[in-house]
């Protein structure tokens, strides 16, 4: 799907051009390639970004289970707990990729 839209792009840009200049098959070839790297890379990206976000997602609903425990447990058992999650969100934090 992603290969078709980017080939309709591709030949809809050649034909707003017009003659002004002709594609040779090789170069067009070439032009099809570096698309698509940079496609690849740019998805490479998004899922990087997606599983920092769930790792970001999963500290912060471990923090939040952490403070809840304060409405039923004694707050010096809870305190620890709290500190080392919210260490490990900032660890996390600035391993962003």
């Amino acid at each position: 799907m992603k290969k078709q839209l980017l080939l309709v792009a591709i030949m809809s840009s050649l034909l707003i051009s017009g003659c002004a200049k002709k594609v040779t098959q090789d170069e067009y070839d070439s032009m099809e390639s570096s698309y698509q790297q940079q496609i690849t890379e740019l998805e490479s990206k998004v899922t990087s970004q997606q599983e920092y976000i769930n790792t970001m997602n999963s500290s912060i609903q471990e923090i939040s289970s952490s403070v809840d425990r304060f409405d039923y447990e004694d707050w010096r058992i809870v305190v620890p707990d709290v500190y080392y999650a919210v260490k490990e969100l900032e660890n996390n934090i600035q391993t962003e990729p």
